[in-house]
């Protein structure tokens, strides 16, 4: 499998730009997907000084309805004709996000285009098998407490907005070269209990994942900065359960990052802009 970093907050390589946001190109036997695409045309600029043929891409994944993971679809559709792209139904429908001061903000996704483009949209409502490479994961069971930065996430109509469920959110499975990924987009279900649905549903030993990818929304922004590093260390612990290798980016944050590693050592990495990995 080939997996590259197209956007991610941080980048240490002069030739890529880095935004908040995240994507991902992954290439295995059967597909070339990308998994986000950022907050708009950024993907596209660093695929292509990495060499990667954004118009080859057979499928597209988006982990859940907020700009910066969905943000690029219209900069996608304008260049790839054939890749289907699979979303929660109801990521379309409205985000907000409370900013400092109170403020508001729309985070959500452009609503028009499944309707520009109906044939290019598979709107997920649950857990969905692709084929023997590709599953996607979205009922989640929380049986350890949400990320604290969730509070600050709303759902709904104006001015009927209400805390967000994060029902729109779905991560993605991939089978391939006899090992297992799991890959999340910002896990605002917990990625504690991201890691243990997949192994409820998939209790076989030789199912077991063997990488764990992605975002875990540890960062809280303002003055508090990132989750109680009690908590951060209860997630490492929890997460050392399983045999995985974790590799993180994005919404964990770097701080976040340095204290997961303090308890997970050469278990946990983290993602740039960029940065590949080859299994």
């Amino acid at each position: 499998m080939i997996f590259k970093t197209l956007v991610e907050d941080i980048s240490e390589d002069p030739s890529m730009s880095a935004e908040h946001g995240l994507s991902f190109y992954i290439e295995t036997p059967g597909h070339k997907i990308l998994f986000d695409l950022g907050q708009g045309d950024l993907f596209l600029k660093n695929a292509r000084k990495a060499g990667i043929f954004i118009e080859d891409v057979d499928t597209v994944i988006i982990s859940h309805g907020h700009y910066d993971h969905g943000g690029g679809l219209s900069a996608f559709l304008k260049e790839n004709r054939k890749a289907m792209i699979y979303v929660r139904k109801c990521a379309f429908d409205p985000h907000f996000a409370v900013r400092p001061g109170d403020r508001i903000d729309d985070i959500g996704l452009d609503t028009a285009l499944p309707k520009i483009y109906p044939e290019r949209f598979c709107l997920t409502t649950g857990d969905l098998r692709i084929d023997d490479e590709l599953e996607l994961m979205t009922e989640i069971e929380e049986t350890f407490p949400a990320p604290g930065g969730n509070r600050l996430l709303l759902s709904g109509s104006v001015p009927e907005k209400i805390p967000d469920h994060f029902r729109h959110e779905q991560n993605l499975i991939i089978r391939c070269g006899g090992k297992t990924y799991l890959i999340t987009g910002c896990s605002h279900r917990g990625i504690v209990n991201i890691v243990r649905q997949y192994h409820k549903k998939h209790d076989r030993p030789e199912e077991a994942a063997d990488l764990v990818i992605g975002g875990f929304h540890l960062m809280i922004p303002g003055a508090e900065g990132r989750e109680p590093d009690e908590k951060i260390r209860l997630i490492a612990a929890e997460l050392l359960k399983y045999r995985a290798d974790y590799f993180t980016c994005h919404c964990t944050g770097k701080e976040a990052f340095e204290i997961l590693s303090e308890v997970m050592g050469d278990r946990i990495s983290y993602l740039k802009t960029g940065d590949g990995l080859r299994s």
